[in-house]
């Protein structure tokens, strides 16, 4: 086999070296729609569980509106619910970047580091793992928090609509 092929300037190794290049450009594509669906995420979550307070005093405030105050009063109490916890969701989408960022910087400067064969401090480590595991929860605490959101809504939902007579 000729080894010319595979070194640099090759044509297996450009052809890899291009390949390389599209599917990292591809990962950059994805990553960026998977942001802008958890951005749209929790942003429904908000919209539609402050919408439904909204729709509930507008229905309330209608003379001929036939609605169990029972029922009113807890679809109104899971609509509230829904929305604190979509809140909660930015909150924890909000401290998970800024944990998520701080990794990604300690890293950047261990890689530094390795360059100029600079060994990793012990408490630079630590620091990077604490990071890493901080961001990872709130990632999870907001994503249970955009669901419980969504259960607010579902819930303040259900209770509207048994109660009307």
């Amino acid at each position: 086999m000729d080894k010319n092929l595979w070194e640099p300037g090759g044509r297996y190794h450009d052809t890899n070296l291009r390949d390389y290049e599209s599917y990292r450009q591809e990962e950059q594509q994805r990553l960026q729609f998977q942001h802008d669906f958890a951005q749209s995420a929790l942003k429904s979550g908000v919209l539609v569980n402050g919408g439904a307070i909204v729709a509930l005093f507008t229905f309330v405030g209608h003379d001929k509106a036939v609605i169990s105050s029972e029922c009113l009063w807890w679809s109104f109490a899971s609509f509230a619910a829904g929305l604190f916890f979509s809140l909660g969701a930015y909150v924890c989408a909000f401290v998970s970047q800024g944990q998520l960022m701080n990794w990604a910087a300690a890293k950047a400067m261990e890689s530094r580091g390795a360059i100029a064969d600079i060994p990793l401090d012990p408490a630079a480590e630590a620091n990077q793992r604490s990071y890493a595991t901080w961001g990872n929860r709130f990632v999870w605490g907001g994503l249970l928090s955009s669901l419980a959101g969504l259960a607010g809504f579902a819930g303040g939902a259900a209770m509207a609509l048994a109660g009307f007579s």
